[in-house]
């Protein structure tokens, strides 16, 4: 594909004539979150991502809005970062992007339908927004996902939301953003194409360049599809998979599906990010930690903090390839021999009293 005849923009009638194409009895299921019941009626709530109404493109001030709106500030603000030393140049980077959207956002806001929200409540939001805040809240999901210290030339988004990690993976990085609902995946178009425009490869608009994707060389693209195209990406390929907010939002099978697709890209080592309320499943029975380990990924650190004072818990897990099973647990506790050489008995049977007691890791 010629790099200066690349089309960027999609509309919403693009976006379901591509999901009307490819999707089928065997895949819908992939078309979206899992739908939140509760809430739902009048407000802001009503129209957040994970409802009906919050699922539907409107406009790019409209959908940005409601976006941010769900990226409390207030929540976001409480966490006080005494010991870490946050990248100060993503804090810039990832503020100045922010700015940059939201001068587009007050430019276009009478495109706004006053029937779902205010204008003028809209742009005083806006006026009066501190991107300060979600620039720290992003720069701390870096420091985490730079963790094991590995270099990362392939990173993968699931479930991009508002694109806050391709403002700080912006440069020397593939980045594959990757989300199903309508409402945030023309967010997603619109804000790659204001801020990145000559790295913005989309699939609803140039199918063909997902058809042979070539990461031998270092790039610099954003390759933009949907959820139920991840088996385009090449195997053994990501370096970094990032989750936030994300996984216990879905249903349990998009997530044995994602976490499928996850193994077959993630190179050895690969970084798998997630950070959300792990205690906080409606989608789920089973516990995405326990299938990870089942996976050959395992649990490399984990936040223990508040997960209210973070707005979720951060957790690193690693590609290594080592599938945990009872059997394999059991054979790993009762191989602990002490100082000389010899087994202890009463270490033995401690140690697998702490690391059974649990065979699951939470997420």
């Amino acid at each position: 594909m010629e790099e200066n005849n690349r089309p960027q923009l999609i509309s919403k009638e693009d976006f379901l004539s591509i999901m009307d194409s490819e999707l089928n009895d065997e895949n819908s299921y992939l078309a979206g979150w899992y739908p939140n019941k509760i809430i739902e009626g009048k407000g802001i709530g009503s129209i957040r991502p994970w409802t009906k109404e919050g699922r539907k493109h409107h406009n790019f001030t409209h959908d940005f809005y409601t976006a941010l709106v769900w990226l409390k500030l207030w929540k976001l603000k409480r966490f006080e970062n005494t010991a870490w030393n946050l990248d100060e140049n993503i804090i810039k980077k990832v503020s100045q992007h922010l700015k940059t959207l939201i001068n587009v956002a007050i430019d276009e806001i009478d495109e706004i339908e006053e029937v779902l929200v205010d204008k003028g409540d809209v742009k005083d939001f806006f006026v009066n927004y501190d991107p300060q805040i979600v620039a720290k809240y992003t720069a701390t999901d870096y420091l985490f996902q730079n963790i094991t210290n590995r270099k990362i030339k392939n990173v993968l988004d699931f479930g991009s939301g508002l694109g806050r990690q391709a403002m700080q993976w912006d440069t020397g990085v593939n980045l594959f953003s990757i989300d199903a609902i309508q409402s945030l995946y023309l967010l997603q178009n619109r804000i790659y194409s204001i801020l990145f425009p000559d790295r913005l490869i989309e699939y609803c608009a140039n199918k063909e360049a997902f058809s042979n994707i070539d990461l031998s060389e270092d790039k610099n693209n954003i390759y933009h599809m949907p959820t139920w195209n991840m088996d385009l990406i090449p195997d053994n390929s990501m370096d970094l998979i990032i989750c936030v907010q994300v996984l216990n939002e879905i249903d349990e099978k998009t997530v044995r599906f994602a976490l499928n697709q996850f193994k077959r890209i993630a190179r050895k080592d690969c970084v798998l990010f997630v950070r959300d309320h792990e205690n906080y499943t409606p989608a789920l029975k089973t516990r995405v930690g326990k299938i990870l380990l089942e996976h050959g990924f395992e649990c490399v650190y984990r936040y223990q903090g508040l997960a209210s004072d973070m707005e979720g818990v951060p957790r690193v897990w690693s590609n290594s390839g080592y599938k945990s099973s009872l059997k394999n647990r059991v054979k790993r506790t009762i191989d602990y021999p002490n100082t000389y050489g010899d087994f202890l008995p009463k270490a033995i049977i401690k140690s697998i009293y702490y690391k059974l007691r649990d065979i699951g890791l939470p997420i």
